[in-house]
């Protein structure tokens, strides 16, 4: 499904109009870390918090995408993402609720490729340097 939400939260409340059954979004680290600015919930009374209730409401689970950063070619998880240490604790519990989960089974050539096409240092195809997962 593609939206338009600006809020993952309205996402969930769409489509718990059509089921109560288990919710399973898959996301890129990008987007989780838009999911935990408090830019997105200054309307909401709670911010943050109700955002995030409102989100993982009923059965839901974000499942995250790695990223890799063009020009070290450092991998981010949902597991060592560096969280906002106001958020850590928070972040935490989703990680061992495993309300989050990361993505372990991907190809690490494409998120280079990926990374380099974000950062324009090279042309898709050249020959950059191949991280392993």
């Amino acid at each position: 499904m593609i939206s338009n939400y600006t809020r993952f939260d309205g996402v969930t409340g769409y489509l718990r109009g059509a089921t109560r059954n288990w919710i399973a979004m898959v996301v890129g680290l990008p987007t989780l870390q838009a999911i935990f600015d408090e830019k997105y919930y200054a309307d909401l009374d709670g911010g943050l918090l109700e955002g995030l209730g409102l989100l993982f409401q009923g059965s839901v689970q974000l499942l995250v995408y790695p990223t890799r950063a063009a020009v070290s070619g450092d991998l981010t998880t949902a597991d060592n993402w560096n969280v906002q240490p106001e958020h850590r604790s928070l972040y935490t519990h989703f990680l061992q609720n495993r309300k989050i989960e990361a993505i372990r089974d991907y190809d690490a050539a494409q998120l280079l490729e990926a990374a380099i096409r974000r950062s324009g240092l090279g042309a898709p195809g050249s020959s950059p340097r191949r991280g392993s997962h």
